[in-house]
């Protein structure tokens, strides 16, 4: 199998998908932001308590601005990171796919995946998106395609021998090189 097309630009899925992936960074780190917040506030109340009134009072207003202080560098660094993201994905990708992988081509990138490292494979019409574990890591437009392709693809994928359906009926696991 050879598939081979270009996937335009699509500045209203990127822009959704970099708000996913944020979204996502910060719910992780969240939960220890509050936490070392607290810690330093408490901390800074006994210090206090104990006499050390300088160290002690830095210490708790630091706690009370350190939540608007990480919010504040992610929301700078997340600004700088989506004008970089846009610029990468301006240009039209050339998308390759084969037997052993799948390769995505531009003037500022050249990313590539293996079957063998794609566990999930999920159709979900529009879009195939593959998935390492838990992570999606590849999304494969079925849009730039001609019907001939997208059926070989979908054939390709079915004949990976279906190892352990997941939830939805079109998620298939992928067999791994080994059970092939």
């Amino acid at each position: 199998m050879h598939i081979e097309f270009t996937q335009l630009p699509d500045p209203d899925r990127e822009r959704r998908h970099m708000r996913l992936l944020f979204a996502h960074q910060f719910r992780g780190r969240r939960v220890l932001m509050i936490v070392l917040a607290i810690l330093m506030v408490l901390l800074g109340v006994v210090l206090i308590a104990a006499g050390a009134t300088v160290f002690g009072t830095a210490l708790l207003a630091f706690g009370a601005l350190y939540p608007l202080l990480v919010l504040v560098s992610f929301r700078r660094s997340g600004d700088r990171f989506v004008r970089r993201f846009a610029k990468v994905n301006s240009v039209p990708k050339r998308v390759t796919i084969t037997d052993t992988d799948v390769s995505f081509t531009s003037p500022f990138q050249h990313i590539a995946w293996a079957w063998s490292a794609i566990d999930t494979v999920i159709d979900l019409g529009e879009v195939v998106l593959g998935k390492c574990g838990d992570a999606p890591v590849l999304s494969i437009p079925m849009t730039g395609m001609s019907p001939a392709q997208a059926a070989e693809l979908r054939a390709f994928l079915t004949g990976r021998r279906a190892v352990e359906p997941t939830g939805t009926s079109s998620a298939v696991r992928l067999a791994g090189p080994e059970q092939v």
